[in-house]
């Protein structure tokens, strides 16, 4: 049974043979094509239809690794814009966060203030009361007053003294 050779080229059917290649391996037949004259050795192309497959099979191969990438590279720019985000986000956060302690600060500031304004007043007051204790006191004395009430009502400052009957 004789082998129908079609030509590579032009996938004529029309090949002659136009004689003998020597190669390293051993002499292979010529072959001709007469509808586009191309020269072609059918021995060397049954090793090339083997190696065609395996070249169709790494095209398959390296498109899906094309898909791959392609995903890979999709997936690491929304990466990027989400850490973009994130950062944007996590500097918007710690500036909020650098007014909410200055905030925090003044309001500490403002409350030690208010505080040691608050004790000064308490302590002049005391020592207001203590001196008026110490004036009423000389009064009493120097009136001969037997009893004397001091209180402190919202409006000031409320004395009554009683003096003995004689």
């Amino acid at each position: 049974m004789t082998e129908i050779l079609i030509c590579p080229y032009c996938k004529s059917d029309k090949i002659i043979k136009r004689g003998i290649r020597k190669l390293q391996s051993g002499e292979v037949q010529v072959c001709g094509c007469t509808t586009c004259k191309k020269r072609f050795t059918p021995s060397l192309l049954k090793e090339s239809k083997k190696e065609s497959a395996k070249i169709k099979e790494l095209e398959n191969i390296n498109a899906s690794l094309l898909i791959a990438n392609r995903t890979l590279l999709d997936n690491n720019l929304i990466l990027a814009e989400e850490n973009a985000r994130y950062q944007k986000s996590e500097k918007e956060n710690k500036e909020r966060i650098a007014v909410i302690e200055s905030q925090r600060i003044a309001c500490v500031r403002k409350c030690e203030t208010t505080i040691s304004e608050k004790n000064r007043i308490l302590q002049e007051k005391e020592t207001y009361i203590q001196n008026l204790h110490d004036t009423i006191w000389h009064l009493k004395n120097s009136f001969k007053c037997e009893t004397y009430q001091f209180s402190e009502t919202p409006k000031g400052f409320k004395f009554s003294f009683e003096f003995g009957r004689k």
